[in-house]
């Protein structure tokens, strides 16, 4: 990728020395591998060229900047793109959210990110990629046993008794100390294991049983509503980010369509506020963002205004769309089970 990384310096017209070159390709692997939320949503913000900060971008800057020099914004928004598809390609820790996260700012296309690598395709494939790989089924075999022999060879050579109990103990605890972790780490592909089962199954009981989680028939919700409902019900049984590979599929299924779009502030004024309160609670109100998770932004806003429309303006000012934007049911139901992923998993 560092062959790539210069075309891309290239591509948008940026010219860097040799030293500065290695000292910005050090720090966006740097920030790759360290990257924590909130330095994500800073990334695909300035990736997007969002005029929206939040004091994490400049703690980004910072650290993108590192032993390289000053840095002008259009490098900035390069780089922060850079750190995301490195992110990607390397299937850093952090790579099922931030593909979520690419996915959730552009908006379903809503948003044009002007970058020389197709990040959101990569974003999408990472996502479909992440989402089967981290369902598949792990083995439940114990690994080897460890060697139960405690080795006393030290604790024999040593002539002071405290000393000796000190080595036997130290040699006892580090074959102790291999058992626990061998039976940890069967435990947790258990829990995983279990998790998988327990997500499929909710979901498949959902579909048939053709009811939300509050109980009313699928067909009831009004067409406005139900991507967002029934996104939602498909996210609270989702164990881990990116979400259940086939998604789409089931919402399908479930009634949603993907046929004439909607607005998309209309869509969000027909909910009621009791649900907006579950879907955002208060606090989690502080995690919605207008560039990563733009519908939650939506609701937020509405539930300020107690559910009148005047936050529809303000809401499409700071999400950068048009206030009469439109969506069909099916990408606003795959933007929302999306945006509760990032906002509760």
């Amino acid at each position: 990728m560092k062959a790539e990384f210069q075309r891309w310096y290239e591509a948008v017209q940026l010219a860097l020395d040799p030293h500065a070159m290695e000292a910005r390709w050090a720090a966006v692997q740097a920030l790759a591998r360290s990257v924590n939320d909130a330095e994500l949503d800073a990334l695909a913000r300035a990736a997007f060229r969002s005029d929206q900060t939040t004091v994490a971008t400049s703690a980004v800057r910072t650290k993108l900047a590192d032993k390289g020099g000053a840095m002008p914004d259009e490098e900035f928004a390069l780089l922060a793109a850079v750190t995301l598809t490195v992110i990607l390609q390397q299937g850093e820790p952090a790579a099922a959210r931030a593909a979520t996260m690419i996915g959730t700012a552009h908006f379903k296309g809503l948003r044009k990110v002007r970058q020389p690598m197709d990040l959101v395709g990569l974003a999408a494939d990472a996502r479909l990629a992440l989402a089967r790989t981290t369902r598949r089924r792990p083995s439940l075999e114990l690994g080897p046993m460890p060697s139960l022999e405690v080795d006393t060879t030290q604790a024999e050579e040593t002539e002071g008794s405290d000393e000796r109990i000190s080595l036997l103990a130290e040699a006892f605890t580090g074959v102790v100390q291999q058992l626990a972790e061998r039976q940890a780490a069967f435990e947790q592909r258990a829990l995983h294991y279990v998790s998988m089962q327990a997500e499929e199954l909710d979901m498949l009981w959902w579909l048939q049983g053709g009811r939300t989680q509050a109980g009313q028939l699928f067909s009831e919700v009004s067409r406005e509503q139900q991507p967002f409902v029934l996104a939602r019900d498909l996210a609270e049984v989702t164990f881990a980010l990116p979400g259940a590979s086939a998604i789409g599929s089931l919402l399908e299924r479930a009634g949603i369509e993907d046929s004439e779009p909607m607005e998309i502030a209309n869509a969000i004024q027909a909910l009621p506020i009791e649900w907006l309160k579950t879907a955002l609670p208060d606090a989690d109100k502080h995690k919605a963002s207008p560039v990563t998770t733009p519908l939650h932004e939506g609701i937020r806003r509405r539930l300020e205004v107690r559910g009148e429309s005047t936050w529809i303006a303000g809401w499409a000012g700071v999400c950068d769309i048009d206030s009469a934007a439109r969506l069909t049911p099916l990408q606003l139901a795959d933007l929302c089970y999306c945006e509760q992923l990032l906002l509760h998993k």
